[in-house]
């Protein structure tokens, strides 16, 4: 906080008295800066306890010396930046922001001190937990689902450069970018890796999944920005498309008049994936305090990456009826399929020799 320095001196026979406060920007300041015996008007030496036989009726001449300083004394103790802030109204005022577990104006109360090994153990916690996305990456790459092996890289880069940036380990910060920007594509890319992923196992046709991606892109965006640590951000756009998973499973269970997909992706990637994520979640938002916040959102990340990784499926599991390396349907976002012609990248060991070339 900003403050100001006050100087008070009162003048009389019996001596110069002075005092200085500091008061911080905001705060309401004393009426007069004297001394105790001028204020209770009773005379230097007196009991005060006892009815003053002092009678002084000459005044008492007070000098107030006012002064402005950033933050306490334009320091913060070492433990902390003093930063400048400007309002829209043109006030301006200083604070400390401090580090290391630091508190106080200037940065001076260790009530909340963390030590900084602790500190290193926090930030490595935060930032190594993310690495965990990429056999998610690797698995959506191995399979042919391109678009979201870069959603998946994407979660991992900006978390991991965004709790680099977040630490109070003064020593290990490193901001590549402003610290809300990093903050911003952490979390809107969070939020469209669950997007991506569930229109992944959606089966969808092409003409209806690339606008979707597209949609899904703005709309995690919008939500991101008008609450940045909110919940709902993440719950509506999950909602959304879980609503749409559903809708395109019953159609293709309709039209194939069988289950779809496979019973193994339900037992194996679906019941398991979503059991993760909700228990990851679950951590997040209900057990998730200030104290406990490296280790339990470290926790988040694993589950986070764990749970898009277990819901990766295998391009036969959304095959239904057809062949395992075929298009269950024509213009399907399918892995391990050529989407212009239709056929498979690989064609299975059994299929028979190309012809040979014909000699002419």
């Amino acid at each position: 906080m900003g403050g100001d320095t006050m100087h008070g001196q009162s003048l009389d026979p019996l001596g110069v008295h002075m005092g200085s406060m500091w008061i911080p920007a905001g705060a309401s300041p004393p009426d007069v800066l004297l001394p105790a015996h001028l204020r209770q008007g009773s005379c230097p030496g007196e009991d005060r306890m006892k009815p003053s036989t002092c009678n002084r009726t000459e005044p008492i001449r007070v000098t107030v010396d006012l002064g402005s300083a950033p933050c306490v004394l334009g320091g913060c103790n070492d433990h902390g930046e003093c930063k400048t802030w400007f309002t829209r109204s043109g006030f301006v005022f200083s604070s400390c922001h401090c580090n290391s577990g630091y508190r106080g104006w200037g940065c001076t109360d260790t009530s909340e001190a963390v030590s900084e090994t602790l500190l290193i153990v926090q930030f490595f916690l935060l930032t190594l937990s993310n690495l965990a996305f990429l056999p998610a990456v690797v698995l959506a790459t191995k399979r042919h689902f391109y678009m979201e092996a870069i959603t998946y890289f994407f979660c991992f880069a900006f978390s991991t450069l965004y709790h680099a940036c977040d630490t109070e380990a003064a020593d290990l910060l490193f901001c590549i970018s402003p610290y809300y920007s990093l903050q911003f594509a952490d979390f809107m890319c969070g939020i469209f890796a669950f997007w991506m992923t569930l229109l992944m196992i959606a089966s969808l046709p092409l003409v209806i999944h690339m606008p979707l991606v597209v949609l899904g892109a703005v709309g995690c965006a919008f939500a991101t920005r008008v609450d940045l640590t909110g919940l709902w951000p993440f719950v509506i756009p999950t909602a959304s498309a879980g609503f749409i998973v559903v809708v395109s499973w019953v159609s293709h269970c309709i039209m194939k008049r069988r289950c779809f997909p496979r019973p193994r992706f339900w037992f194996l990637h679906l019941v398991p994936g979503l059991a993760v994520a909700g228990l990851g979640l679950g951590i997040y938002a209900g057990l998730q305090t200030t104290s406990n916040y490296a280790y339990l959102h470290s926790v988040w990340h694993v589950g986070c990456a764990l749970s898009v990784l277990i819901l990766i499926p295998q391009p036969e599991d959304m095959a239904g009826d057809q062949e395992a390396s075929l298009l269950p349907m024509k213009g399907i976002h399918q892995g391990g399929v050529d989407l212009i012609t239709h056929l498979p990248l690989h064609p299975p060991s059994d299929a028979p020799p190309p012809p040979p070339p014909l000699d002419i």
